[in-house]
């Protein structure tokens, strides 16, 4: 096997494990396996010619998981500091480092979900029962849910504060998702949700502050996080 073609498979294995690993371990586990890459790097199968852009490729993919989850973190402590205690999800990778903190902690209520609209009904039941919801969804279910936000977010006021990955925005790889990322604002606001764009992980105090802000509006209310927020 030629030189190249080892470097391809050593990316592609490397690649495929880490984020496997920064989706079910987290950073810790993350931190763990770039130190066991160290010690194994310099093997019989990864040539001296190549440990540099692998050491590259290992440093950028960390860096970012770093600063996402302490975005992650960051954003549900605030969350929580302005009164969420009743939380719901739909799966998706921008967020799936504050889903696995939900999954973690003990002092919120927590529901994995399979929908758009049943999350929003789960959150309805939750206010009926005294929690502060918060939906943590992406941008694309949004296009299914206009009518339930509609037909229950607005017509009984329930203040449900939706934390929504906008897949999309600038740094989108996926062009299907360009669409649907240019329009969901627009959807919204059509429909009267009232609608904010976040760009920088530093203004998570300013997204947590649309919990309290649903509450004085009575009604649903939606954040919409870029790409750029969790870098």
């Amino acid at each position: 096997m030629g030189g190249g073609a080892v470097l391809r498979k050593i990316y592609f294995s490397v690649h495929c494990h880490l984020l496997k690993i920064i989706g079910f371990l987290g950073i810790k586990g993350v931190l763990q396996q770039y130190y066991v890459f160290r010690r194994w790097k310099n093997t019989q199968y990864v040539t001296r010619n190549y440990d540099q852009p692998l050491e590259i490729l290992l440093n950028q993919i960390i860096k970012g998981a770093l600063s996402m989850v302490n975005t992650s973190e960051q954003l549900l402590h605030h969350l929580k500091a302005n009164g969420a205690d009743f939380f719901v999800s739909v799966p998706c990778k921008l967020l799936g480092n504050l889903i696995n903190l939900l999954e973690k902690d003990e002092t919120v209520t927590y529901m994995p979900v399979t929908r758009e609209e049943e999350g929003l009904g789960v959150c309805a039941g939750g206010f009926l029962a005294g929690k502060t919801p918060v939906m943590v969804i992406q941008n694309t279910g949004i296009g299914t849910t206009i009518s339930s936000l509609c037909s229950l977010g607005l017509y009984y006021q329930l203040p449900i504060t939706m934390i929504i990955s906008h897949r999309g925005s600038p740094g989108e790889k996926i062009g299907a998702q360009v669409p649907m990322g240019m329009a969901v604002r627009p959807l919204l606001e059509t429909i009267g949700v009232p609608t904010f764009n976040f760009s920088d992980g530093s203004q998570v105090e300013q997204v947590a502050q649309l919990v309290d802000y649903a509450r004085v509006a009575q009604k649903p209310v939606a954040a919409l996080l870029d790409f750029d927020f969790w870098r």
